[in-house]
């Protein structure tokens, strides 16, 4: 990022949150292995653009009410871990169970977590209620990931979690 001179490369926001996007991936190599030119700097909007993905527009308080009934049932999202590795199942497990706990139904939301150790990833697919998500709640949603899954895709990138030292 500072090379980039804390801005994004794309469109130049300075105010935008911003991230290292990998231009292209290689295989065999951990993210902060990447040689420099490999790494671009984007704001959110312009790396999820890159990824194809869109920004959530913020929903009203009435389609929010909506969505937050007193109970809704809902199944336990698809765990997969592709090498059936106990510590993958284990921080899916951990993850699950605290975003259960919190205050809104973020569960819902999840329709399943697959983790691949040999591309050292875990990635989630969502539900169409994640669209009414606000930027906080991802954002809490990815904090609780964080706390419990070493390395996973989220919106804005790969992140690393538990464990992961960035060297």
């Amino acid at each position: 990022m500072q090379r980039d001179g804390w801005k994004c490369s794309q469109c130049g926001s300075e105010t935008k949150t911003l991230n290292v996007h990998h231009v292209q991936y290689l295989n065999g190599h951990a993210p902060w292995e990447y040689p420099k030119n490999y790494l671009i700097t984007l704001c959110e909007d312009c790396h999820a653009e890159s990824h194809g993905l869109q920004i959530k527009p913020e929903i009203t308080e009435a389609e929010r009410a909506a969505w937050e009934p007193e109970y809704v049932p809902v199944e336990l999202p698809e765990l997969t871990s592709r090498n059936d590795v106990e510590q993958e199942k284990d921080e899916m497990l951990q993850f699950i169970t605290e975003v259960c706990a919190l205050e809104h139904n973020y569960f819902a939301c999840i329709e399943s977590i697959f983790y691949d150790s040999k591309a050292n990833l875990c990635s989630f697919k969502w539900t169409p209620l994640s669209s009414l998500l606000k930027s906080e709640e991802w954002e809490k949603l990815k904090q609780v990931a964080h706390r419990h899954i070493s390395q996973f895709q989220w919106i804005d990138g790969a992140v690393y979690g538990k464990g992961c030292e960035i060297l």
